[in-house]
């Protein structure tokens, strides 16, 4: 019992520090206030795929880069109390005939409770760009081929911890409480996510085609350190998390592989924020990639979003605070 009395200990102060009250002279609690804003983004999404001759009988090694609908999204976004959500699609102009027939389309929504922030997002592309193909020992050829067929969809839901009770979530990038002062915190996070990538994919210019179906789950471990700049009303903020991810892998229905494989996530806000409106510059960057044994997946996702919007003050609204 000797042994196990300072554990305990520590998991009661852990338990109430994590359920602490913000220190208020650096976190200005907003109350009974709803924003619903426009949203503008800047997507990029790219997918590089590395296989051997388990993928190609013609091959020794090929590897693959494609891009997703990159450009200008719009959308729409809303922050309440502890909730938060943003929806964004892909403009349906283009350059490109091919791409009119595709689409794309993107969520986030987070809820807030304290330390703690829980965020669920969800990205799906229906038609990819092929940019590039090489193979082992011979130049990258540009192919700018569009692939119709290929479908690729991600679903995440991450938790973070931020250990500080002066560095708040919500005011530096949610813009509904408000950073007084600034402040630094490290964080710890993990996160359950699924990827999916299924297709009928070109190898080369006699129209060798394969399909592929790529499934991972991803089991994520993610500590980092976030901070806090802030000078009337004006802030910079950042948050970076590196760390490991545990896989795993389904190939073409039936092929599974385990393994560990890096993560990196970084977000940073440059904005102006007070009790009665906002608005941000986001750039939110995440890189992740998958070991299949002899093959391999990596996905980069850029994103920058731009928004502007009021506090509005609704004592009806407000009302229900007390019940999320």
């Amino acid at each position: 019992m000797r042994n196990k009395f300072p554990i305990l200990i520590f998991l009661i102060l852990f338990v109430s520090s994590s359920f602490a009250q913000f220190d208020t002279s650096y976190v200005s609690l907003t109350k009974n206030r709803f924003s619903v804003y426009p949203i503008s983004e800047l997507h990029s999404t790219k997918f590089k795929l590395n296989f051997n001759k388990e993928f190609s009988e013609s091959y020794e090694d090929v590897t693959i880069r494609y891009r997703a609908q990159n450009g200008l999204y719009m959308g729409i976004g809303m922050s309440f109390y502890r909730i938060g959500l943003a929806i964004s699609f892909k403009l349906p102009y283009t350059n490109i005939p091919d791409l009119k027939y595709s689409t794309a389309f993107s969520f986030a929504g987070g809820y807030s409770y304290r330390k703690f922030y829980g965020e669920f997002k969800t990205k799906h592309y229906q038609g990819l760009q092929q940019e590039t193909i090489q193979f082992v020992d011979e130049d990258v050829s540009s192919t700018f081929k569009i692939n119709h067929d290929i479908e690729t969809k991600q679903y995440g839901f991450n938790l973070y911890y931020f250990k500080s009770n002066k560095y708040n979530f919500d005011a530096n990038f949610k813009n509904y409480n408000t950073q007084l002062k600034s402040a630094f915190t490290i964080i710890y996070a993990g996160g359950l996510n699924y990827y999916s990538f299924n297709g009928q994919l070109d190898i080369n210019s006699s129209s060798e085609q394969i399909d592929k179906n790529i499934e991972v789950r991803t089991l994520k471990i993610i500590p980092g350190v976030a901070g806090s700049i802030v000078k009337n009303n004006f802030y910079f903020s950042s948050i970076t998390l590196l760390g490991a991810a545990y896989n795993y892998n389904i190939l073409d229905y039936s092929k599974i592989r385990h393994n560990i494989s890096p993560v990196v996530e970084f977000r940073a806000v440059l904005g102006y924020n007070n009790n009665n409106l906002f608005a941000s510059l986001n750039a939110n960057y995440d890189y992740d990639f998958m070991l299949l044994r002899h093959n391999n997946l990596s996905i980069h996702n850029l994103m920058f979003n731009l928004k502007v919007g009021i506090k509005l003050n609704s004592k009806y609204l407000g009302k229900l605070g007390k019940y999320l």
